[in-house]
């Protein structure tokens, strides 16, 4: 059945009063997760204070809503931004997120996940935070592995302080893991975005391997296990996956989607990118579940209709 709003899949009967005037800290609020984190706990109740680098041109039309810019990068403006949030609980979402391989996004890549990061765990050991979440990537190599990109190897080095932090300076971390996340409001360059307007337009996507799987995930369910991993109390230091458990080739994606919105046009394939070759990795959903009581709620079918619908009804092609 399709989740929809009054089902038991519905936001409030999930989590009742757990976030209702908890002072939370958003980094990365402008993003494409961060925003719909945002929204998920002003409909909760939460007093939510939002970091972003820039918010001009952004409107406020919450009480609950504070809007607050920093750089992460300088450990001055950091601290003050924590100090200033008086949170009960950070949810750290900020990150310059690219798989492209040019050495110009290390030094970016460096300032905006590690140095962020560190800028941030030492305000948080400050300050009066009782929950801090974290999130990872499915692109951090395994130990035997070297990073394919700038990211990952940002991206790992940062899960190294997570534990540092967690195990050495106690400080309460829960690190989760989204995988392939997709959804409304994501930049149009992203790989369903891409699929999904260029059909609408009627024009081939470029795609690469078609053979390429990948877990994909609905960002409605990536946000409810990003907020359930806000409420435990964790001491499990690896990253908790938020996905499906199941992996679907591009071609298949390809042509789900060509289905859903009624076109007939086949999708490049080869055209694109090539990325570093690497065995697929898919979410250990039932270890999540044992630890923080969090399993997918959107099919992918479903969760492509409701973002085509999204489209539909916000950009003209």
């Amino acid at each position: 059945m399709k989740p929809s709003i009054g089902t038991k899949h519905s936001l409030a009967s999930e989590f009742k009063d757990a976030f209702k005037d908890k002072r939370v800290l958003v980094t990365g609020a402008r993003g494409f997760i961060g925003k719909h984190v945002v929204t998920s706990l002003l409909e909760l109740g939460a007093s939510v204070q939002a970091s972003s680098r820039d918010w001009a041109g952004t409107s406020k039309d919450d009480h609950n809503l504070h809007l607050l810019e920093c750089d992460l990068s300088n450990f001055q403006s950091t601290k003050e931004l924590v100090a200033q949030s008086r949170a009960d609980i950070i949810l750290h979402l900020a990150a310059t997120v690219t798989a492209q391989e040019r050495i110009e996004l290390v030094i970016p890549t460096l300032n905006n996940i590690v140095v962020a990061t560190v800028n941030l765990l030492m305000s948080a050991t400050e300050s009066d935070c009782q929950q801090f979440v974290a999130v990872a990537t499915p692109e951090e190599p395994s130990n035997d592995l070297s990073p394919a990109s700038p990211y990952a190897a940002a991206k790992q080095c940062a899960s190294i302080y997570f534990k540092l932090f967690q195990e050495r300076y106690g400080l309460p971390i829960t690190v989760v893991k989204p995988f392939m996340t997709f959804g409304p409001g994501q930049e149009s360059s992203k790989l369903i975005p891409h699929i999904i307007l260029s059909l609408m337009r009627k024009v081939p996507p470029r795609l690469s391997d078609g053979s390429r799987q990948c877990d994909f995930v609905y960002v409605q369910d990536v946000v409810r296990g990003i907020l359930k991993a806000a409420l435990i109390q964790s001491t499990n230091t690896e990253p908790i996956d938020l996905g499906t458990g199941r992996l679907t080739s591009l071609e298949n994606l390809a042509s789900q989607i060509s289905k859903l919105t009624h076109t007939h046009v086949e999708a490049q394939f080869g055209v694109a990118d090539v990325r570093q070759s690497r065995e697929p990795v898919v979410a250990d959903i039932a270890a999540t579940k044992k630890l923080i009581d969090w399993e997918p709620h959107w099919r992918l079918e479903e969760a492509l209709e409701e973002t085509i619908r999204t489209y539909r009804e916000t950009i003209s092609v």
